[in-house]
C-alpha cells in the first residue's frame, strides 16, 4: 500500500484515487477500532460480535474498488490505464484472500461439499 500510494502521488497525481482512499481510510478506522477493543481483554472481547460484519465491509470495499476502476476505464477517464490495471490486480488479490478467509472462518462447520 505504501508503494502504491507513493507511486500514485509521485507519478500519477490524479484526484480519481480520492474515492478509494476515503473508503479505505474509513474501513481501516473501523478495523483498527475493533483491534483496539479486542486488546482491552476478555471483558470487552465478549461484546465484540461484529468481526464477521467487519470482514464483509472489507469485501464490499474491494468490490466497490473494482467497480470504480472499471468505471474509470469504461468512461475513459484521464487516469493512467496501466496504473488502473495494477490497482485492479491488487484489489482482485485482496478480494480473493478475504473471500477465502471469510469462507474458512464463517462457513458452518460440518457441511461437506
Amino acid at each position: 500500500m505504501v508503494i502504491t500510494c507513493f507511486a500514485h502521488l509521485r507519478f500519477i497525481k490524479s484526484e480519481n484515487a480520492a474515492i478509494g482512499t476515503i473508503i479505505n481510510s474509513f474501513v481501516h478506522v473501523v478495523m483498527y477500532s475493533y483491534y483496539f477493543l479486542t486488546a482491552l481483554g476478555p471483558s470487552v472481547q465478549k461484546h465484540l460480535w461484529w468481526k464477521k460484519y467487519l470482514t464483509r465491509v472489507q469485501i464490499i470495499q474491494f468490490i466497490i474498488g473494482i467497480l470504480y476502476c472499471l468505471g474509470l476505464i469504461v468512461f475513459n477517464c484521464t487516469h493512467s490505464k496501466l496504473f488502473i490495471l495494477y490497482i485492479l490486480a491488487d484489489v482482485f488479490i485482496f478480494l480473493y484472500l478475504f473471500l477465502k478467509f471469510y469462507k474458512k472462518t464463517y462457513r458452518p462447520k460440518g457441511k461437506t461439499q
